[in-house]
């Protein structure tokens, strides 16, 4: 329940924070590289959708099948080639914005909590490779989570919950590097943040659920979607550190 407190407390207090510490402005840029990033991976997903329909068809001979069976993999495929767009779109975009992102999240907590930091170009340079590092390792889990998925989906009532499975695992990884802005900050390497966020995975889901959830807004979701939600995981992740530590 801290965990949902925290988060909620975090994002609320996300749109004041914005207001008073004049971060409006950043809602421009990522959502431009956002909306680039989603039209690039659109023609991509459907070029990947068709091949692997092809493919699909040519291993179970969907000419030898009804309509209807047909129709059932077409929906299928097309479930299947969404997911991995929107996981590719996501995971992309975080990866690409993490070095802006990363700047947002220390200029939140350097108002929220009246502080400034010195960090040398050495360390920006280590904390954008940091960012772009976890994107890649959270992409690269996703799709082997995204695989073993679809192997599920084949499998009576096992399938039923598979897409609430993909939803929760892939919004844990979206968490975790929403999460990590404020840990490097915090002098954390990867295990210590790993195992920070593995212990607290909750709390880094719940950061996850809200940045996805804030992504699928029509048109809208690709402007607010990044600077709300590093600013309310850069406030929620200060809340939950300073309570752990009492």
């Amino acid at each position: 329940m801290n965990s949902l407190k925290y988060v909620f407390q975090g994002y609320l207090e996300a749109f004041q924070l914005i207001e008073r510490a004049k971060l409006k402005k950043y809602y421009f840029l990522p959502g431009i590289i956002s909306i680039g990033v989603f039209i690039c991976f659109y023609f991509i997903s459907t070029y990947i959708s068709f091949s692997f329909y092809d493919f699909i068809g040519k291993i179970l001979k969907l000419q030898e099948y009804t309509s209807l069976a047909k129709i059932l993999v077409k929906i299928l495929v097309g479930i299947i080639g969404f997911l991995m767009y929107f996981l590719l779109y996501k995971s992309i975009t975080l990866i690409i914005l993490s070095p802006f992102l990363s700047y947002i999240s220390e200029k939140t907590e350097c108002y929220y909590l009246n502080k400034e930091f010195t960090f040398s170009m050495k360390d920006n340079l280590r904390f954008i490779l940091r960012g772009a590092l976890l994107g890649f390792r959270s992409l690269i889990v996703e799709i082997l989570g995204l695989i073993i998925a679809l192997f599920l989906g084949f499998i009576p009532i096992v399938n039923i919950g598979t897409p609430l499975f993909l939803f929760l695992f892939q919004s844990y990884f979206t968490g975790a590097s929403l999460v990590d802005y404020t840990l490097e900050r915090r002098k954390l390497d990867y295990k210590d943040s790993y195992r920070f966020m593995g212990k607290h995975y909750v709390f880094t889901t719940l950061n996850g659920i809200f940045f996805t959830i804030l992504l699928l807004i029509p048109v809208v979701g690709f402007f607010v979607a990044p600077l709300i939600s590093t600013v309310g995981g850069t406030l929620s992740t200060i809340k939950l550190m300073e309570n752990t530590k009492k």
